[in-house]
């Protein structure tokens, strides 16, 4: 029997909206891609970047990837922003996902949170 798909979890705040995220299927080890965009009402500050952490099913930290997005967030209606993350750990291990933004300087994220 297959192991379930892992939910991937989109953490909303911040002046980034997390469009997308989802585990590549069949990758080994796992990568995980998905789009941002910048919210209209917000400025990006420099520096900032995503949190990709892979959980497993009971809940221990697996993997936690600090990576940017490709492209420009800049000007009045920008363009959804491409990021990939290579989380280093089999996919199969994977029981979640959780994708947030942090800005320039913020702790890394923990298994509890």
């Amino acid at each position: 029997m297959a192991e379930p798909t892992p939910a991937v979890e989109l953490v909303e705040g911040g002046p980034l909206k997390i469009l997308t995220g989802y585990l590549r299927v069949g990758e080994h080890p796992a990568v995980v891609r998905g789009l941002v965009r910048r919210r209209p009402t917000s400025r990006l500050p420099t520096g900032g970047h995503l949190d990709v952490a892979a959980f497993d099913r009971q809940g221990g930290l697996l993997a936690l990837k600090h990576v940017r997005w490709r492209g420009s967030l800049v000007g009045r209606h920008p363009a959804a922003a491409a990021y990939t993350a290579r989380l280093g750990v089999p996919a199969d291990l994977i029981g979640r996902i959780r994708v947030n933004y942090a800005p320039a300087g913020a702790h890394p994220i923990g298994p509890e949170q």
